[in-house]
């Protein structure tokens, strides 16, 4: 389902209530602003605080079974893309600038190539974190409160809070 820029808060929040049920947990009074492409698996959670914004197109993919919690006064840039096969959260005054990709899950492949399942971990980012642009945080990653995270960082394994992490995988830089 595609949902293209929210005029009305209310009016979006009604229509993904309909359109989903209990699976999407929206407050009534939330500011739902930009462009927000949300597909929401069987037995499937998202849950968004208030002020949710999307300078441009955002994609929520929640696969069955799987939860993705938002907190409140969460900023994306635009060609954001967060997919859960499992657990994806995000905390309380997240700035993510764009083409920021956040996965809970890789793909296994078998001796022939082709896939076979995926291996998941959950992903968690603290509150106050910036995310710069082009970067990939993968499965299994906590991001401390506070910190930073270098534009087209690929965030393979946790980080502390308060710090600035950057690179190829990222490594820190210093403390904050």
């Amino acid at each position: 389902m595609k949902i293209l820029k929210f005029a009305k808060s209310f009016c979006a929040t009604l229509f993904l209530k309909i359109r989903y049920g209990g699976a999407c947990k929206i407050p009534w009074i939330n500011s739902l602003k930009g462009h927000i492409d949300i597909s929401i698996g069987k037995n499937a959670i998202l849950t968004v605080m208030q002020y949710l914004i999307s300078n441009g197109e955002l994609h929520i993919r929640v696969s069955d079974n799987a939860r993705i919690s938002i907190g409140k006064n969460v900023f994306f840039n635009h060609n954001c893309s967060l997919t859960a096969k499992e657990t994806i959260a995000i905390g309380d005054n997240v700035v993510i600038a764009n083409n920021v990709v956040i996965v809970d899950h890789d793909h296994r492949f078998c001796s022939t190539g082709v896939t076979n399942g995926y291996t998941v971990a959950p992903v968690c980012i603290k509150e106050n974190v910036w995310i710069g642009a082009n970067s990939v945080i993968l499965k299994g990653v906590t991001i401390g409160e506070g910190t930073v995270i270098a534009a087209g960082s690929i965030v393979n394994k946790s980080i502390p809070a308060r710090e600035l992490w950057g690179g190829v995988p990222a490594k820190c830089i210093k403390r904050l």
